[in-house]
């Protein structure tokens, strides 16, 4: 799918605390995906709710003056991959991909893993806190095609929860600048056609005048 030409989709969000700054879980309706938002100090939260315990990958996520800073990870087990990061001081909520049916493998992980840290990279718009690259398992083609899919989900659904971790910054821009170019010729016509009120108004002034001479 080509990211310059976005489709529509429908995207869920659900609030299991129902509170706005809690957990948050993110889902495409017709993927197998979720996306999970956890506050640090909400952290106990999610350890409580069964996804805890599954595999998935999962981006630890800090403020700081210049750029975002980010560690991407994957795990067999998200809870206690998590506590083993307790000890990183940096990061103040974690996002965590997990699969909604169980599906998704170790494999999928240790894949997408290698891949967000290079898209990660590649992009730059967040400081990575990895030491390495993460190991790329050798996947066949129907796995990777899978993995694609799933990472094209995970793009989105970061995005959606205020992450564009994977947004090209050339993408960004390339829209900025189209609404920027949209609003200079919305401007453009708005003053051709004061121009043109002016000049009919003159006309009209004008002809009132020779009238009364």
């Amino acid at each position: 799918m080509n990211p310059l030409i976005p489709s529509a989709k429908t995207i869920q969000i659900y609030l299991p605390k129902g509170n706005p700054r809690g957990l948050r879980l993110a889902e495409m309706t017709t993927r197998t995906v979720r996306l999970i938002e956890i506050p640090r100090i909400h952290i106990n939260d999610f350890f409580a709710m069964p996804d805890a315990n599954q595999v998935g990958l999962y981006f630890l996520i800090g403020d700081s003056v210049e750029k975002p800073l980010l560690y991407v990870g994957q795990t067999g087990d998200l809870k206690r991959r998590l506590n083993q990061h307790d000890d990183k001081d940096f990061w103040t909520r974690a996002f965590v991909m997990l699969s909604t049916n169980n599906s998704m493998t170790q494999t999928h992980a240790l894949y997408m893993e290698h891949k967000a840290i290079a898209t990660a990279i590649e992009v730059g718009r967040y400081e990575l806190k990895n030491g390495n690259n993460g190991n790329k398992p050798h996947t066949p083609d129907p796995l990777k095609a899978d993995c694609e899919e799933l990472f094209h989900t995970l793009d989105v659904l970061l995005s959606t929860l205020g992450q564009p971790i994977f947004e090209s910054l050339a993408i960004h821009d390339s829209l900025y600048s189209n609404e920027t170019y949209k609003n200079k010729s919305i401007d453009s016509t708005i003053a051709k056609v004061a121009q043109i009120i002016d000049e009919v108004s003159y006309a009209e002034e004008t002809v009132e005048v020779n009238l009364v001479n």
